[in-house]
């Protein structure tokens, strides 16, 4: 199967799985949940940081749980003129291959999934949220 970004070797990993998560969270920087906002760090060429191997830098990041995603969301600076959402989304199993660690996905997106259409509603973070 091809995935929608171009991967580092041996990525992913043998241990990821199809596998479906129904709700998942994710934090969008946008008024809308746009394709831009499930483009991983390494496609964004943001700077690899030494404690996160590429493959991971080069996954999608969502959460299991609404209370960890708020938590990370309320930890992260509010740049002026920014939105903070957080989309729920009913990901299927054969979006991609995925990493489940605790409340925590690590995921890599097939090539001609859309998860735009996955989302399912967005929550406005408000301070103190």
């Amino acid at each position: 199967m091809k995935f929608a970004e171009n991967l580092p070797d041996a990525c992913p990993p043998p241990e990821a799985k199809e596998m479906a998560f129904n709700p998942a969270y994710r934090i969008v920087k946008t008024e809308s949940a746009e394709s831009t906002c499930f483009i991983s760090h390494n496609k964004l060429g943001k700077p690899l940081p030494i404690s996160v191997d590429a493959c991971r830098w080069s996954s999608c990041s969502f959460f299991t749980d609404i209370d960890q995603a708020r938590n990370i969301v309320a930890k992260l600076p509010k740049p002026r003129g920014v939105a903070q959402k957080i989309a729920k989304m009913e990901l299927p199993e054969k979006a991609g291959l995925s990493i489940k660690k605790n409340n925590h996905v690590d995921l890599w997106f097939y090539e001609g999934f859309d998860p735009v259409t996955a989302v399912v509603d967005l929550e406005e973070v408000v301070d103190g949220a």
